[in-house]
């Protein structure tokens, strides 16, 4: 990964907080943020090209030629976490959500990513993340 990968996965992963959603469906805030980070556009549909490419994003190809509306995928999500929380962090972030989910089934409650999310001070795209793609 470029450099300009790096940045342009950190920063869609940022925006993806922000909206709540992996689907970065408002380009314009990841632009302005690329841009005031100094990335053109030519780099960014390059970045987002190669990030399609090694499978980090998935690009939602519906639009004229440029930059695309497109999801971070699972191993975009779980690469943008480790690198916060550290492997053992993230690992123990996953064992805690499985741990909560276990509990709450057993004590007949409903658990959704928002409330493992406030109980673990987490972001909800994270606990989301778990719940789809680890669990």
């Amino acid at each position: 990964m470029t450099a300009n990968d790096v940045l342009f996965l950190q920063t869609a992963c940022e925006v993806g907080e922000v909206q709540n959603s992996s689907f970065i469906n408002n380009l314009e805030s990841l632009v302005d943020a690329l841009g005031s980070k100094g990335m053109s556009e030519s780099e960014m549909i390059e970045s987002q090209n190669s990030l399609s490419r090694t499978g980090y994003i998935k690009i939602h190809p519906a639009m004229p030629p440029g930059l695309q509306l497109f999801k971070i995928t699972g191993a975009g999500v779980a690469w943008f976490y480790i690198r916060r929380y550290g492997l053992a962090g993230y690992e123990k972030i996953v064992d805690d959500v499985s741990r909560i989910l276990h509990e709450r089934s057993m004590a007949g409650m409903k658990a959704t990513s928002e409330a493992i999310a406030k109980v673990l001070k987490v972001p909800e795209m994270l606990v989301h993340h778990i719940f789809v793609n680890t669990l």
